[in-house]
C-alpha cells in the first residue's frame, strides 16, 4: 500500500467511524465495531467467515453484532467498507481498474464495475473521472 491508498483508506474508515457514532450504539460494542472497521480496513480480508473468527465469533453471533451496532447485515458492511477503499484507490491514477479489482478481492474487473454502480450509482470510471459526482 502506498501513501496515496493509505490515506484514502484512513479516510473512509473516519467517514465510516463518523456515521456509526450518529447511529449510537453501547459503549462496549462501539470499541468492538470500531475495531471491526479497523481490521477490515487494515487488512483488506472480506470474508464474513474470516471475520467472525477474528473476533471469536460465530457467523450468527457476527451478523446480529452487525445488525445490532451498524445496521446492516456483516455482507452488506464489508461491501461498503470495499467500495469505500475502491473509492480512495481509483483516485490512484496509476492503478488501472483491473489493478482494484484483483487488490479488493474481487472474481474480476467487470464484477467490480457492477458492485460499485450498484451501490454508487455510477461507474467507478465515470468516479474516477469526476469523484465529486458522488
Amino acid at each position: 500500500i502506498n501513501d496515496t491508498e493509505y490515506h484514502a483508506g484512513i479516510a473512509s474508515l473516519i467517514h465510516l467511524l463518523l456515521r456509526q457514532e450518529l447511529t449510537g450504539g453501547t459503549s462496549p460494542n462501539r470499541i468492538v465495531a470500531g475495531e471491526m472497521l479497523r481490521h477490515l480496513q487494515r487488512t483488506g480480508v472480506f470474508s464474513v467467515a474470516s471475520l467472525a473468527k477474528e473476533f471469536g465469533m460465530s457467523l450468527s453471533a457476527l451478523r446480529n453484532f452487525s445488525l445490532d451496532n451498524f445496521h446492516k447485515t456483516p455482507h452488506a458492511l464489508i461491501e461498503e467498507v470495499r467500495i469505500s477503499r475502491a473509492k480512495g484507490l481509483l483516485l490512484c491514477h496509476e492503478l488501472t481498474i483491473e489493478d482494484i479489482a484483483d487488490q479488493l478481492g474481487f472474481f474480476n474487473r467487470f464484477s467490480f464495475s457492477k458492485t460499485f454502480k450498484n451501490m454508487t450509482g455510477i461507474s467507478p470510471c465515470a468516479f474516477r473521472n469526476n469523484p465529486h459526482a458522488k
